[in-house]
């Protein structure tokens, strides 16, 4: 169930790229789906940790479906130790969750260029590259792992926080905001949101969507 939403994740980047691409810009597949592996599996460790305990079920269900780039080498990498999947719950869980949010900036930073190309997308005005569709597959595989150790009640709140939604709800405001013709507050001076802006002006040129939406 959650590998197939993964698979039509992957094949929205995939065409995400090849739409961004043939605009002139120069994404690299194979680092994007790598960033991807990083963005979910970072995400779902969030919402495991959430209860304040790390179920080997979760743990299991993060490091098997993400293979093109492993979490925790990643997370070693950027604390300049060694750490493994059975850190995660043989280690104190407050202190795990502290590891997880402290590294959060350093994803994020890492993640721009997944959320150029979103925006890219999102932009494009096709039905196969719209927010829907992806946030689709990415809830899809949220509720898969929430499932595993959580009650029902919590599933919505759970799956609404994850780290890969808020990377493409960022993406759809500064779409949107092109859309209305207005910048976001506060970024009008930013140079990383102007380089989006300027992404996503390029799409809405080549866009399938109604000439009125599109910032005159």
């Amino acid at each position: 169930y959650a590998d197939g939403y993964y698979q039509k994740l992957l094949a929205f980047i995939e065409e995400a790229v090849e739409h961004a691409n043939s605009l002139g810009f120069a994404f690299d597949l194979d680092q994007l789906i790598k960033d991807a592996d990083v963005a979910l599996a970072y995400g779902l460790l969030q919402v495991a940790g959430l209860d304040r305990h790390f179920h080997y079920r979760e743990i299991e269900f993060i490091m098997n479906l993400f293979t093109h780039e492993d979490l925790m080498e990643y997370v070693s990498s950027l604390l300049g130790e060694t750490l493994t999947w059975d850190d995660v719950y043989q280690r104190d869980v407050e202190g795990m969750v502290d590891i997880i949010d402290d590294i959060e900036e350093d994803i994020t930073v890492r993640m721009r260029p997944m959320v150029k190309l979103f925006a890219i997308a999102f932009a494009s005005g096709k039905d196969s590259l719209s927010i829907d569709t992806l946030s689709q597959c990415s809830a899809h595989i949220s509720a898969s792992m929430v499932h595993i150790d959580k009650d029902p009640s919590e599933d919505v709140e759970a799956i609404n926080m994850t780290f890969f939604l808020r990377l493409e709800n960022t993406a759809y405001l500064f779409v949107d905001s092109f859309a209305r013709g207005e910048l976001l507050p506060g970024y009008e001076d930013d140079p990383i949101a102007l380089d989006l802006y300027g992404a996503v002006a390029t799409s809405f040129e080549q866009s399938c969507l109604p000439k009125q939406k599109k910032r005159r």
